[in-house]
């Protein structure tokens, strides 16, 4: 399966976010110099979650960037359906788009299935929950 950038970008710069939560804002740069990310990318990344009610701004020579909302509030699938990943309905009606009407039932069916199973890993799946999996893994990796 291929994930969009817009939507990779957006769960990297979400889960640092989480990570900084109890730490404060953090500078825009310093989230693509750690992540590897394109700064020009982010910047139009962020206004989808800014906008969305999920990230705050602060402005100013320390300005950045920190969650609105606990980490243990947003979801994977929030993250992913600003981005706008084409494997997650923009709304909670799985239903058949013009495309598929051409297809056979079964089909229909399984891309129905596909896209119900995604759409729920994905919304049980916190910003806390990967936070914590990424902290793990670098406590095994520097152990």
């Amino acid at each position: 399966m291929k994930i969009p950038t817009k939507s990779r970008y957006g769960l990297q710069f979400m889960l640092m976010l989480a990570a900084h939560y109890r730490k404060g804002i953090i500078p825009l740069r310093e989230i693509a110099e750690q992540e590897n990310l394109s700064e020009k990318y982010l910047e139009q990344i962020v206004v989808l979650f800014t906008k969305a009610g999920l990230v705050k701004s602060v402005r100013g020579a320390r300005g950045g960037y920190r969650l609105a909302q606990p980490p243990e509030t947003i979801r994977a699938s929030d993250v992913l359906r600003l981005s706008g990943d084409p494997m997650l309905p923009q709304n909670e009606l799985l239903g058949v788009t013009p495309a598929m009407e051409e297809e056979s039932p079964a089909i229909v069916s399984l891309w129905t299935d596909i896209q119900a199973a995604v759409s729920s890993v994905v919304d049980s799946v916190s910003l806390a929950d990967l936070a914590q999996k990424q902290q793990e893994s670098h406590m095994i990796q520097g152990a």
